[in-house]
């Protein structure tokens, strides 16, 4: 069984159950003829030796006894070893998958299974050695010191540590360093370790494991600096940045405050880090219910957290604050606030004193008000007469319209009834020549009825805002001024599709009517052989511009300025244009605008804005 054993913890092949049979049945076989020889040799002693015949019987009752009990013996050896090998094999087989597991876990978690003598030096070491500290094993087992993995360079001490553990014979319970791989790449480590003692208590050496932990230590030294650079960008921030946490028994405390957290409630981060009661100490007793309520709301619903409230502190001072954070729900059930907390005290009292001039100003603003009625209702009295001095002189230029349009068709009329003598007097007048005659002078008369017409419509007061073509709109302006553009050889050019807009009709013509009156002056006041009118109708604004050589740059800007005119002393009122940019930006909530050109003044209408 020793045999079985030894091969066992030697983790070789256990000899087969049928090779031991092997070995054990010569055993038997020989002690069964010992025995036998015994038995012939006492026979032979004690009975008559002429008895011949009870010899023979006897030697072989007892070979036949013998040879029975040899079989039984030997089966019964066999179905024990039998047995037992199985067992074995089964026992073997579980701690080869307790080991295969301990690997496998050991490999994962970056483990590594060590023991070392009395001296310090490493007598056995598990495989995974060499993957963490790249030393090979042959380099490390009887060779190399535990202390010789330390940086003596940089990290004075470690050895000196190792001695004093060695000489108390203290075990080592989950102590962090920092070794050196043989790269000299840095390699943190959690070490676990008992003594070894023998039966006398002589104290042998240690035994333990070793614990990669190097990518958690980076994780918390990466924590650590940003934590440091967050506490940095903190201090430049006014108030605290902070986590609060409500566990869920009911307790609170702030896992991460900011050091401005002692301006606002006196307390250091690592007072209240573990319990909050420090804070809700300082809580002003007025206030006290809101805020525990609105957090409890803001729990409950995890819906931000905005609250305005005091802190009276123990020698009578009162501060208002302010918090604003976002919550979120913890594994475990409890609730995380993320936020910041500012002393609003200033605002509050700003506030305060605000309102209380708020209202000494309230009087003051009633009688400025009373004033102000008094100055606007001047100035809409103003503006009414700055707008009838314009449709006053818009209704100047329309009848030197009409007058042009006229002129023309009362010449016509005029020759038509004078030359009815000279038409009677050769006998021409007939039925079908005054039926001629009729129709012919009727147009002449409905043409100039629709100039009284166009005339009473432009000037119609526009009671409310209606959707009006804007093509249309300056089709029937442009008719008003189709004979003076004749006469003065002034060409009008259309461009772009119609567009709809809403407004007063009347007023937006009154804007063409003043723009192209101008244009058509600047361009007669210049001699101009050939003028033109150049006209684009775009989806959101229009714009018309004349060959006329534009405004001069130096009062470009104040031509919309009322009372200002660039004409004679007596041809203009210069407030034709003011009155233009009123309607369309005022009424229409649009914008008027004028440029130079290429070829002379631009003016664009924008609809509106």
């Amino acid at each position: 069984m020793s045999f079985l054993n030894s091969r066992f913890k030697q983790g070789t092949q256990l000899p087969s159950y049928t090779h031991l049979m092997a070995w054990i049945l010569p055993v038997l076989f020989g002690l069964f003829v010992f025995l036998e020889v015994l038995l012939i040799h006492h026979f032979d002693a004690h009975v008559i030796k002429d008895s011949k015949n009870d010899f023979v019987e006897f030697i072989a009752t007892t070979l036949g006894i013998g040879l029975l009990l040899l079989g039984l013996l030997s089966g019964f050896i066999y179905l024990l070893l039998r047995q037992t090998d199985r067992q074995l094999h089964a026992q073997q087989m579980v701690i080869l998958e307790s080991e295969r597991r301990v690997k496998e876990l050991a490999k994962q978690s970056r483990t590594i299974f060590w023991e070392v003598d009395k001296e310090g030096i490493f007598t056995y070491v598990s495989d995974e050695e060499e993957s963490l500290t790249g030393y090979a094993l042959q380099d490390v087992i009887g060779k190399m010191h535990f202390h010789d993995f330390y940086n003596k360079d940089k990290d004075q001490g470690y050895e000196e540590r190792v001695r004093l553990v060695f000489e108390e014979h203290a075990p080592v319970v989950n102590q962090e360093d920092k070794l050196l791989a043989k790269d000299g790449s840095a390699l943190w480590v959690l070490i676990n370790a008992i003594p070894l003692l023998d039966a006398a208590g002589v104290f042998l050496g240690y035994r333990g494991i070793l614990t990669d932990i190097t990518t958690r230590k980076r994780a918390e030294e990466a924590q650590k600096e940003a934590m440091g650079r967050l506490q940095k960008i903190a201090s430049r921030i006014p108030g605290v940045i902070y986590q609060y946490r409500l566990n869920p028994d009911g307790t609170s405390c702030f896992p991460f405050a900011s050091a401005a957290i002692y301006s606002i409630y006196r307390v250091t981060p690592e007072q209240v880090r573990y319990d909050a009661q420090k804070v809700l100490n300082v809580l002003h007793p007025d206030d006290y219910e809101g805020v525990i309520a609105s957090i409890m709301s803001s729990a409950q619903n995890l819906t931000p957290w905005r609250h305005e409230y005091r802190v009276k502190f123990d020698d009578g001072e009162v501060r208002w604050l302010f918090g604003n954070a976002l919550p979120q729900k913890e594994e475990d059930g409890a609730i995380l606030w993320h936020g910041f907390i500012d002393d609003i005290t200033e605002r509050k009292t700003m506030e305060k004193e605000l309102l209380s001039l708020n209202e000494m100003l309230d009087k003051r603003v009633d009688t400025e008000i009373k004033a102000r009625l008094k100055v606007e209702k001047e100035q809409e009295i103003q503006r009414q007469f700055l707008v009838q001095k314009s449709k006053l002189s818009s209704m100047g230029e329309m009848m030197g319209a009409i007058a042009h349009q006229w002129r023309q068709p009362l010449n016509v009329l005029s020759l038509n009834i004078q030359s009815l003598e000279d038409d009677f007097a050769e006998g021409l007048i007939t039925k079908s020549f005054i039926k001629t005659f009729i129709n012919k002078n009727r147009e002449t008369i409905l043409f100039m009825s629709k100039t009284i017409d166009d005339f009473r419509n432009f000037f119609k007061i526009d009671k409310a805002k209606q959707h009006f073509s804007v093509k249309e709109a300056l089709m029937q302006t442009l008719s008003l001024h189709s004979a003076q553009f004749k006469n003065y050889h002034i060409g009008v050019e259309i461009e772009g599709e119609d567009v709809e807009i809403e407004g007063f009709k009347g007023e937006f013509q009154q804007v063409l009517l003043n723009i192209l009156s101008n244009a058509k002056d600047a361009i007669v006041g210049k001699s101009i052989d050939e003028g033109h009118i150049a006209i684009t109708l775009y989806p959101t604004h229009m714009v018309i511009e004349d060959n006329a050589g534009g405004i001069e740059e130096t009062i470009l800007e104040r031509i919309f300025e009322p009372y200002f005119t660039t004409k004679g002393q007596g041809d203009g009122t210069g407030i034709g244009l003011y009155m233009s940019k009123m309607i369309i930006e005022k009424n229409m909530g649009g914008s008027l605008s004028v440029q130079n050109g290429t070829k002379g003044a631009r003016f664009t209408i924008v609809y509106s804005r």
